[in-house]
């Protein structure tokens, strides 16, 4: 009987061992339209990644859930809310994973995804959890870099997993 909290914890340290996103909450300009909210919502919640899908048309609010073990991207939500006919603005993302530097930059390393995302640690304490597995939350912002538009995560709060 004792083997059972032992497999428990095993299992739970496990889903976080791989790099991903938790979370994204997605704003978008207001829908006036009921049907295209839920064509989102719908189509949104059919992905196996994801497990809780949340939309409110009037505020322009989207919330996605991710289940353990997902691979989602950002960019896959934010380009879905855009090509369903509305335009992104602000998100806020939830992301677990393991903060490197390269060549001077911060970067979050996500190899499950073969993603890798730029990091703006506004007040270093980012660059403190170099190497460890985090789970951090921040914004994500659209910039250009070099004639290329990236997406930047610009870092609110971090811990140590």
């Amino acid at each position: 009987m004792r083997i059972a909290p032992l497999l428990l914890t095993l299992l739970a340290t496990a889903s976080f061992t791989r790099a991903e996103y938790v979370r994204v909450e997605q704003d978008f300009e207001t829908m006036d339209c009921a049907s295209c909210a839920t064509f989102v919502e719908n189509k949104l919640t059919r992905n196996p990644g994801v497990e809780k899908v949340t939309l409110d048309a009037r505020k322009g609010t989207l919330s996605v859930v991710l289940k353990p073990g997902n691979t989602v991207k950002f960019a896959q939500i934010r380009d879905f809310v855009q090509q369903s006919g509305y335009k992104p603005k602000e998100a806020r993302v939830i992301i677990r994973g393991t903060p490197r530097t390269k060549v001077g930059y911060v970067d979050f390393e996500m190899p499950e995804l073969r993603e890798t995302i730029r990091v703006r640690d506004n007040d270093t304490v980012f660059r403190e959890t170099i190497n460890k597995k985090v789970e951090a939350a921040g914004k994500m912002e659209k910039v250009e870099s070099k004639g290329v538009m990236i997406d930047i995560f610009v870092v609110t709060s971090v811990r140590v997993l």
